[in-house]
């Protein structure tokens, strides 16, 4: 759940029609983004140990089951997921440590390796904000788009949602994939389709 008032899922696209310098422009939307927020990253992360939430079942195991199975049967294979997750929920409930899975540790490290912030073709983001900085964010942006310089779009959730990869707890080898609620990069590339789509437009 959100601790500051809204997570935002964030999408930011750079127009290159004048061929110049994407690193360069990218870096110039972040350094304005990162004036709405000050120095300290970690007040705006989405992942934090005072709303880290761990329900049982948790979502996607069926899902995980059938891409996870490998020779054995999806049943068999989702009774072992049911069963491992469980003991999970345990130790985390109770904040012990047994199996190679420490709860403190594991926190720490999920909040660590929480990839909240990544880029492909788009700058993706999920932030966790007050409103005042939703708007501002959105100032932000909209001025940037003004000049012809991104595209982008935005989506309000009030909580966020974590897919895993997990190689091996031991090695705290795991990286978590934040999002916002109700499919929120889904969401905020509807409004980036629609500007793109303008741009197309009016050529």
């Amino acid at each position: 759940m959100t601790q500051r008032g809204v997570i935002l899922s964030i999408l930011v696209k750079v127009v290159d029609e004048y061929d110049e310098d994407l690193t360069h422009r990218y870096r110039e939307v972040l350094a304005r983004l990162g004036e709405v927020f000050g120095a300290d990253p970690n007040e705006y992360r989405p992942v934090k140990v005072e709303n880290m939430v761990f329900r049982w079942p948790p979502k996607g195991l069926k899902a995980e089951a059938l891409a996870t199975k490998g020779e054995q049967s999806y049943w068999r294979r989702l009774l072992w997921l049911y069963w491992n997750s469980f003991i999970q929920f345990l130790l985390e409930k109770f904040d012990l440590s047994g199996g190679g899975y420490d709860a403190p540790v594991y926190r720490q490290e999920l909040r660590e390796n929480s990839d909240y912030r990544r880029f492909d073709d788009t700058l993706r983001m999920v932030f966790d904000c007050t409103t005042e900085e939703v708007r501002a964010i959105d100032g932000v942006l909209s001025y940037f788009r003004s000049q012809n310089k991104v595209m982008y779009g935005l989506h309000q959730s009030d909580s966020a949602l974590m897919m895993c990869s997990l190689f091996s707890l031991e090695e705290s080898e795991h990286i978590h994939f934040i999002d916002g609620s109700d499919e929120g990069y889904a969401l905020a590339a509807r409004q980036l389709k629609q500007q793109l789509a303008e741009i197309e437009k009016s050529e």
